[in-house]
């Protein structure tokens, strides 16, 4: 029998921050905010690890990786559960992206991007990474490309900035894979299989699944850190703040993935970092998390790019911060509106018309 999966308020809230923190960090890379040149910006440590963007999308991946372990270990493992599973983590990702997609494709057929502007307005070269003009996403076969492969992150004719995805949706293939194999075993048995395979997976393909698979290792010690053990927090937060300072950029991403992983162990064994991590805006900000991820930076290329340039306001600190407090604002409305209607509404609509048309095993 099915058992209700339960939510954890926190892991929300931070998901929720790890989406804000990657927004800023595009924010703060792409229009040279707040009058520092990027290298200065992130040379002071709290600053950098407040907005690190890898260590962002490491937490979020950790954190997927364990809610996709969870919602698994309350299903009876059946072929029919299986397929089940494998075929709606593709909707599930795949249907809110669609709608993103013609937004963009339409963006940039009226020319709403005012990145490359801004470029030659201020010198930030990065800001043209984006958006290049020279190519036209709003092709038939390029748009339908982008709506079967953005599970894997390639929406090359649309150019999103999505490669997180990928291992967000093949991350859940490798949980459940391993779920599979060693769901009758001890739990020793369990963790030093899993131990061997993430590291195999991260050596061979790639340290971005590394995350995910730690996420389904941690599935089976969270009873006993959620629980609250400060001397277990206190260590890992050390472990954290360690790994970000002392590791050298140049091992970059195993800094981010081992600093997100000391991170989200500290706070699961922390109930004060639980409790506020659970409240009512970081619960909200979690749950529309998915969708400031998919709009932050068509945002930034737009709005953001278009009021650098057109804004009468002389220094550029003071039109830093009003520019991120407006774009910040919208986004936030503009991810609520879509969470609602398109994650929340019409997309679990479409997935379960889809769902019922597979054939019974």
């Amino acid at each position: 029998m099915m058992q209700k999966v339960k939510r954890f308020d926190y892991i929300d809230g931070m998901k929720g921050l790890a989406a804000l923190s990657v927004f800023s960090w595009h924010f703060a890379l792409y229009t040279g905010a707040i009058y520092y040149p990027v290298d200065t910006l992130t040379s002071h440590s709290l600053t950098r690890f407040l907005i690190d963007g890898c260590v962002a999308v490491c937490v979020f991946i950790l954190l997927s990786g364990f809610s996709n372990a969870y919602s698994l270990s309350l299903k009876p493992l059946t072929i029919k559960t299986v397929r089940d599973t494998l075929v709606k983590r593709y909707l599930r990702l795949a249907v809110p992206i669609a709608p993103i997609i013609v937004i963009v494709a339409c963006m940039r057929w009226l020319g709403l991007m005012y990145n490359y502007e801004y470029a030659e307005f201020s010198g930030v070269e990065i800001a043209t990474s984006h958006y290049n003009h020279s190519t036209y996403p709003f092709l038939i076969l390029r748009v339908f490309k982008a709506f079967i492969c953005s599970p894997i992150g390639d929406v090359s004719g649309i150019d999103l900035p999505l490669w997180m995805l990928k291992y967000v949706f093949i991350g859940a293939y490798f949980v459940m894979m391993m779920h599979i194999i060693t769901h009758r075993m001890r739990i020793r048995y369990r963790l030093l299989i899993i131990g061997f395979a993430t590291f195999l997976i991260g050596y061979l393909i790639s340290l971005y699944y590394v995350p995910a698979l730690v996420g389904l290792a941690l599935l089976y010690v969270f009873p006993f850190l959620n629980k609250g053990n400060y001397l277990i927090s206190l260590f890992s937060l050390a472990l954290t703040a360690i790994t970000y300072l002392f590791f050298p950029d140049i091992m970059f991403p195993m800094k981010g993935v081992l600093t997100a992983i000391f991170l989200v162990v500290g706070v699961i064994s922390c109930p004060i970092l639980k409790m506020i991590l659970g409240c009512g805006f970081l619960k909200w900000l979690g749950s529309i998390s998915l969708m400031v991820y998919l709009i932050h930076m068509p945002l930034i290329c737009s709005l953001s790019c278009y009021l650098y340039i057109r804004l009468p306001i002389s220094g550029k600190p003071i039109l830093s911060i009003i520019v991120f407090i407006i774009t910040l604002l919208i986004l936030l409305a503009l991810s609520h509106f879509l969470t609602k209607w398109i994650e929340k509404k019409y997309a679990p609509q479409i997935i379960r018309m889809i769902m019922g048309k597979l054939p019974n095993i």
